[in-house]
């Protein structure tokens, strides 16, 4: 997919507006009296700063909080958290970590790992950021400009809410993930917006998608689409060989599909038993409104690969799943906070 390199100005305005962090704060501050740990900073001017987060991280311990100052930025660095700590950015905007061009610019491996409050950019080499450690919260910061993916998770329980995550080349979001939370999220202009390879009850809730080639990408199982905002897509929401997910109350205005690799599949394995309800689709719908659906046919595909070595999808259409009670009217879904 062409990449443009913009976003809606007044989205980053609004959202920047309401995530930036004191920007008069000086070389020491005083940790909230409720946060338990130490408090680490990162580039300022006074004594007992460090010059590199990755310093700072290795003389932490779990419970601390790192502060990194805006004055010494961007971080070049590749960070590897094995602490459970919060690091936060200054101000979202102009508080970045932009790696090292040899790896991913963030790798959390530690449980119980914040991160607030920077862009995150890694245009070099592999992701933004890679989450192995459970019950991680990425929040308010740019996900943008990853040579792959935006956030990618391999863990369970984590958070990523009320970020702006734009022009990763492949995806914004990776889930290999059970019980995880994507709310609040502006995507745009990633080649898949959110892309769920495997897991359970993840629920996606009250992101703005637009502006990618698929919006939602769903192939693991009992998941929750809900109440989301997909549009300007050139596809919005595709399931293949998942059952179990419930996608309702999201209002959709791009194409949207069942697929699946054989029949046995699509009937036996459930991909026909995903829940379409309550969604709004660009229009009114008086009578039950059909998802397309799709067969795709892997013979053809390879003969084709062998024959042209290049690839050609080749599927077959049939009557599938249903949306039984779409909505007659878009939902009002709340921006980020």
């Amino acid at each position: 997919m062409r990449k443009r390199k913009w976003l809606t100005i007044g989205m980053v305005l609004l959202f920047v507006g309401t995530c930036v962090f004191p920007t008069t704060a000086q070389d020491t501050k005083k940790p909230h009296p409720a946060l338990k740990g130490n408090w680490l900073y990162v580039g300022g001017s006074g004594p007992g700063n460090y010059t590199r987060i990755q310093d700072a991280i290795d003389a932490a311990s779990d419970g601390d909080t790192i502060f990194v100052y805006a004055h010494s930025s961007p971080y070049a660095e590749s960070i590897q958290i094995n602490v459970s700590l919060r690091i936060i950015g200054e101000n979202l905007s102009t508080t970045a970590i932009t790696g090292n061009k040899e790896s991913t610019a963030v790798v959390i491996n530690a449980s119980n790992v914040t991160i607030s409050g920077f862009t995150i950019a890694n245009p070099y080499s592999d992701d933004d950021i890679w989450i192995l450690g459970d019950h991680a919260t990425i929040q308010r910061n740019i996900i943008t400009d990853a040579e792959i993916y935006g956030i990618r998770v391999g863990a369970n329980s984590t958070v990523i809410r009320d970020n702006i995550i734009c022009n990763n080349s492949v995806k914004g979001i990776e889930l290999v993930s059970y019980d995880s939370i994507v709310r609040g999220n502006i995507i745009s202009n990633n080649e898949c917006g959110i892309s769920i390879i495997y897991g359970q009850r993840n629920s996606i809730l009250e992101n703005q998608l637009s502006e990618n080639y698929y919006a939602i990408d769903i192939g693991g199982r009992k998941n929750l689409i809900q109440s989301n905002n997909i549009f300007n897509n050139t596809l919005g929401i595709g399931t293949m060989c998942g059952p179990q997910n419930r996608i309702l109350a999201n209002n959709i205005y791009d194409d949207s599909f069942i697929a699946s690799e054989t029949i046995r599949i699509l009937y036996l394995e459930g991909d026909l038993r995903n829940i379409w309800d309550g969604n709004y689709w660009g229009k009114p719908y008086t009578k039950p409104k059909p998802i397309p659906t799709y067969i795709y046919l892997d013979f053809l595909m390879m003969w084709h690969y062998y024959i042209h070595n290049d690839f050609k999808e080749y599927y077959v259409t049939i009557k599938g799943g249903y949306d039984f009670h779409p909505a007659q009217k878009p939902y009002d879904i709340p921006e980020m906070t």
